[in-house]
């Protein structure tokens, strides 16, 4: 915690943040806020008893570097014959769920192929996972 000083004293000293979500908590001359990911400014506002202001402003930024967690993934399925007559088949499985630490998470499969979906012979399909991190 910032420690103002002034020749005719110091009547307050406040601490605000651009993320309405953080709740600074001062014990002593340490402070403490759980901050979300991304940035946030903190600024510590000192008035004087006559009045006069000064500011310290600082940023914390918060990097989300937890994977998120691809629950359920159905193991391998085929080799399966192809659908009569199509160079294909028309495939289902038990869809997988996914968690992370922060909210957000995305499961996508590349080819955008969902369940139950008609399969060309030969083409793999991969389930990915995805934060609001970007992890």
């Amino acid at each position: 915690v910032p420690v103002p000083t002034d020749a005719c004293g110091i009547m307050s000293l406040v601490v605000s943040t651009s993320n309405n979500t953080v709740n600074v908590i001062t014990i002593g001359t340490t402070a403490f806020a759980l901050f979300p990911v991304g940035t946030t400014t903190v600024t510590y506002t000192a008035t004087d008893n006559n009045g006069n202001v000064s500011t310290c402003d600082f940023t914390v930024t918060i990097v989300d570097n937890q994977l998120p967690i691809i629950n359920n993934c159905p193991t391998d399925i085929g080799p399966l014959g192809n659908d009569a007559g199509l160079c294909g088949r028309t495939v289902s499985w038990n869809e997988p769920t996914a968690s992370d630490n922060c909210p957000g998470v995305m499961l996508t499969t590349t080819p955008p192929n969902a369940n139950g979906s008609f399969f060309s012979v030969g083409v793999p399909t991969l389930v990915t996972a995805t934060d609001a991190g970007g992890e």
